[in-house]
């Protein structure tokens, strides 16, 4: 899955591991072409079990988990709950990008049906040493 930058949360640096398939020893030549003796086009991750679901506590750990390795969000004011696999984000951010990527680290995880974002963008402005709040909100 692409996150709004083209990047794809699915075996990142950042992965904890739970989802990068130790299996896949796909090799290529220096012109792209596989080496691997595995049969082309069979990747067969994300099919479980007849009636798998992941848990909704399984799917708020991985998000917490992603949010919390990510380099480039501060997730210290972010909320994640999860409901039958519906995700609600809440708090708030210091810009647009953080609020989107963390909406898109949420729809990253395998069982997440839908997220709903309700993180508000706060920006803190410092004058002197005086913080001052200067509220712009983005939904």
């Amino acid at each position: 899955m692409k996150n709004y930058r083209g990047s794809d949360y699915y075996g990142s640096p950042y992965d904890v591991g739970n989802y990068a398939s130790h299996h896949d020893q796909t090799e290529y030549n220096h012109e792209g072409q596989r080496l691997s003796s595995a049969p082309q086009g069979h990747d067969h991750r994300g099919k479980g079990p007849h009636g798998y679901q992941r848990s909704d506590q399984r799917i708020l750990e991985d998000i917490n988990d992603h949010l919390y390795l990510d380099p480039y969000i501060d997730a210290t004011d972010i909320e994640v709950q999860v409901d039958k696999h519906q995700v609600i984000l809440s708090g708030t951010v210091a810009n647009l990008d953080a609020k989107r990527l963390a909406e898109d680290i949420a729809d990253s995880i395998p069982g997440v049906e839908n997220v709903e974002n309700r993180i508000r963008v706060i920006k803190t402005h410092l004058v002197g040493s005086i913080r001052s709040n200067a509220r712009e909100e983005f939904k």
